[in-house]
């Protein structure tokens, strides 16, 4: 998994776009454990801070799958 695909998966956490959020963890084997942002949280936090339920959703549906 390259660094760019990292920052995409972050960003669409951010913009709580989940196809490109789904497309990038299946395409790249995102583990969306272990990535961060530049401050350290990681997508389940941003999620959470963004109030945006349906990422941590699919976030662990991935998880659970993988």
């Amino acid at each position: 998994m390259s660094q760019d695909a990292e920052k995409q998966f972050m960003n669409a956490v951010y913009r709580a776009d989940l196809n490109k959020l789904t497309a990038l963890m299946t395409s790249q084997g995102i583990n969306p454990t272990t990535v961060r942002d530049d401050r350290g949280f990681s997508a389940l936090h941003i999620a959470a801070l963004n109030d945006q339920l349906r990422i941590p959703t699919a976030l662990v549906q991935y998880v659970k799958r993988n």
